[in-house]
């Protein structure tokens, strides 16, 4: 199965957001690129392109000249180190640097977020359960719980009654089944 790795543009840009609130100017013009491409997002959205709509609008010209520019700048400031710099600065670039094929990954595809915070706000309930996890008795117990409540936020995302799904799953096991890609809450539940 091919997977991709995929960095959130949110997570970098509240790195240039913090560090240019804390007075380093140099991040504002991070913090501005960035937003004309949530702008963009957002207008993609708005105007409910398709999936390959979305992709070729991404891979414009002048979503292109925007990151180019975001480039520029962060190799323009590594190439020149500053001492007067913050720290939160220094990590910002550090980050958008390591992780610059992961952030902008999004554009490979229509189907990809910008950021992940849509699975933020879905998995949010589970991370305020950690605290309930103390009183699972066992590894077991925690491990069930993470698969019951992945099933349950997928089914959300899908849009799709887990106890529909769940109990056709379990009709689809029982009859000895294996393919599991096959079985997920959005090929099962058409």
């Amino acid at each position: 199965m091919d997977i991709e790795h995929l960095c959130c543009l949110a997570h970098a840009r509240a790195k240039f957001k913090y560090a240019y609130d804390q007075g380093s100017l140099q991040a504002r013009i991070f913090f501005e690129l960035i937003a004309k491409l949530y702008g963009m997002e957002e207008t993609y959205r708005r105007e409910k392109l398709t999936s390959d709509e979305i992709y070729h609008r991404r891979n414009s010209k002048e979503t292109t000249e925007i990151i180019d520019k975001i480039r520029t700048e962060l190799y323009d400031l590594l190439a020149n180190p500053d001492e007067s710099r913050s720290e939160l600065m220094g990590k910002a670039l550090k980050y958008l640097k390591n992780f610059w094929n992961q952030i902008f990954a999004y554009r490979n595809d229509g189907e990809y977020s910008i950021d992940n915070m849509a699975v933020e706000r879905a998995i949010r309930p589970i991370t305020v359960q950690r605290k309930n996890s103390l009183f699972f008795g066992s590894v077991k117990g925690i491990q069930n719980s993470a698969i019951y409540n992945t099933f349950i936020e997928t089914c959300k995302q899908a849009g799709v009654s887990f106890r529909d799904y769940f109990c056709r799953l379990l009709k689809e096991l029982k009859k000895g089944r294996t393919d599991y890609e096959n079985l997920l809450p959005m090929t099962i539940c058409k």
